[in-house]
């Protein structure tokens, strides 16, 4: 892992890591245990089931493990402030903990979204396809934009 600074994309995914950004990238595979800045170190990350998420689609969901509300996407979305996790009416806008990219795309989520349709800001976490995180320690419960490359 490589802590991020603002306004640099880094790697924060687990799985095949394939293609990544031109700008300042770490790669990351299961090694028994993450340290993204978080204030003790977290177990080794879990594997997320094929269940319900979708292939083709990049999952997000309110809890760490792959568990509590989710969403999907399979496309680029800008603001999640207008979006809601399924099911429920309770905005995704900063509720993300952990993440499966079930698409053939890399995928960034970023910490501030655009309403304007603008390009995302602050710090982004780069997923590439088939990539996963169980747990996004320090940015969990930040993201607000989605961008499929």
């Amino acid at each position: 892992m490589r802590q991020i600074t603002r306004g640099v994309v880094a790697v924060l995914a687990f799985g095949t890591v394939g293609a990544v950004l031109p700008t300042a990238v770490a790669s990351a595979t299961p090694t028994g245990t993450s340290s993204v800045n978080s204030p003790a170190a977290v177990t080794a990350p879990s594997t997320p089931a094929a269940g319900p998420a979708q292939a083709g689609r990049f999952w997000i969901y309110g809890e760490n493990d792959y568990n509590g509300y989710r969403k999907s996407y399979n496309t680029t979305d800008k603001w999640f402030r207008n979006d809601e996790w399924d099911g429920t009416r309770i905005s995704v806008d900063n509720g993300t903990n952990s993440v499966w990219n079930r698409t053939n795309r890399t995928g960034v989520l970023w910490t501030i979204g655009s309403s304007t349709g603008a390009g995302c800001a602050g710090d982004g976490l780069v997923f590439p396809a088939g990539s996963y995180s169980w747990n996004l320690g320090r940015y969990n419960n930040t993201a607000s934009c989605l961008v499929l490359l």
